[in-house]
């Protein structure tokens, strides 16, 4: 299962859809609130983070180390510091087209 945490709607819809297309189940949210709830509910099942850049940092320590978290971003890397490092820490700039996405998470979920 694919935690996707996305405060933008239309945006949140769209990456919900390609998941879909690509085989993925996905849990969403917008907000660290819910994002906690969803960590505590399903945190077994989880196997990938897809974090928008503007969602609390404190939010991706709630993960395990070994998820891959992958920071999705329309700015610059810089944008990205904020969130500090883990070792299973990925960018996806904004925006993304379904064979990127693919690609991505095909990568990450076979290495883990």
């Amino acid at each position: 299962m694919i935690l996707l945490i996305e405060h933008e709607v239309p945006v949140r819809n769209t990456i919900l859809a390609m998941l879909g297309r690509l085989g993925y189940s996905a849990i969403c949210t917008s907000d660290c609130a819910q994002a906690k709830a969803l960590i505590r509910m399903y945190g077994d099942t989880v196997r990938l983070a897809l974090i928008d850049h503007e969602v609390d940092p404190a939010t991706c320590n709630l993960l395990p180390l070994h998820i891959p978290v992958v920071m999705m971003s329309g700015g610059p890397d810089l944008a990205l510091l904020a969130h500090g490092k883990r070792p299973s820490m990925h960018r996806l700039p904004k925006p993304f087209r379904l064979a990127q996405i693919d690609a991505l998470l095909r990568r990450l979920l076979a290495a883990g």
